[in-house]
């Protein structure tokens, strides 16, 4: 991960990739979670509904092998149909069959039962939990008539299967629901890295067109290929490059006119003291040497100006010893 140094301090800088992918990942995964969450419950919904209905179907069937034989009620229930309730794949049933006065008939005695209920309020079909030694289980009160038309009563067929087998089901639903979701999240994020990549493009290509251009191309950059989200960044380059351009060719006017102003009082001091070396006379020599030293002030003046124009720039750092004295003509 690159660096930057901030003072003493070194910040650590992060990829616009990272942090799309860190931004999508968490809303990403609360989504996952929320949905696998929401699913897990519908999924063990329509579980509950499909295994009621074929405890209530197993209720039925056994109602209908509810005989009376010498006005006994007794249950005609073949080994066949026995073996398929206990060796169902969903898990094993139990049942119970009791007379309309709550008599034991058939199955299991101790099975649970629901709260009792009267005659005339008892619903026909009712579901409930219980535990049956031990084991939770799911349980369906079915009431049938012993002999339809004959006003007999209904006996009361419970039939009960262990919870176990529908919490697994649900759970292989819900896994198989989920984990396609969430492969689907990583190629969703692999999908996100890989078009940031080719939307930054551009940016590379841009990077390295500024990596080859020489110091004095200050030409602006072009936008043809660039997306338009980029064009505000290529915009304030140009504008850069542009006020680069002008402040360069400014500097450069300024030194070709400080050369000039330097040459004349140097050209001076060349010839005076080309003049004074061929005199012999002292007031000549002295006359030469005052003007020699007027051209040598004139020059300290105006590199004392450039000095000071150096010290103006932004980043200069002022000092006065590095301004050339000026002394009087005496």
């Amino acid at each position: 991960m690159p660096t930057v140094k901030i003072g003493s301090k070194i910040r650590r800088t992060t990829t616009l990739r990272r942090q799309l992918i860190t931004w999508l990942a968490g809303p990403l995964f609360v989504l996952w979670s929320v949905s696998t969450v929401i699913g897990y419950d519908i999924a063990k919904r329509f579980v509950n509904l499909a295994f009621d209905r074929a405890l209530l179907e197993a209720a039925l069937d056994i109602s209908r092998q509810v005989k009376v034989i010498n006005n006994r009620i007794y249950l005609d229930l073949p080994d066949v149909a026995l073996q398929m309730l206990q060796t169902r794949e969903s898990g094993r049933l139990d049942y119970l069959v009791s007379g309309p006065k709550e008599e034991y008939v058939s199955g299991e005695p101790d099975l649970p039962r629901p709260l009792a209920n009267t005659p005339e309020t008892a619903d026909r079909v009712r579901y409930y939990d219980a535990d049956f030694r031990g084991v939770e289980v799911r349980a369906v009160a079915l009431r049938a008539p012993v002999e339809p038309g004959t006003g007999r009563g209904a006996v009361q067929i419970h039939v009960a299967e262990r919870v176990k087998a529908r919490s697994e089901f649900a759970r292989e639903i819900i896994v198989g629901m989920a984990l396609p979701q969430g492969i689907l999240i990583l190629l969703a994020g692999f999908a996100v890295w890989y078009g940031v990549g080719r939307g930054l493009a551009p940016l590379s290509t841009l990077r390295g067109e500024l990596e080859s251009r020489s110091h004095r191309d200050l030409s602006a950059l072009s936008e043809e290929q660039a997306p338009r989200e980029v064009w505000p960044l290529i915009h304030a380059m140009n504008d850069l490059l542009a006020r680069l351009g002008t402040a360069i060719s400014a500097q450069q006017r300024f030194i070709a006119d400080a050369a000039h102003q330097l040459r004349t009082p140097i050209a001076g001091l060349k010839t005076q003291t080309e003049l004074a070396l061929r005199q012999s006379d002292p007031a000549s020599v002295r006359d030469t040497l005052q003007r020699l030293q007027m051209a040598t002030e004139q020059s300290a003046r105006l590199v004392n100006q450039l000095l000071s124009l150096a010290r103006a720039e932004p980043g200069a750092k002022p000092d006065d010893k590095n301004e050339i004295p000026q002394t009087a003509a005496t």
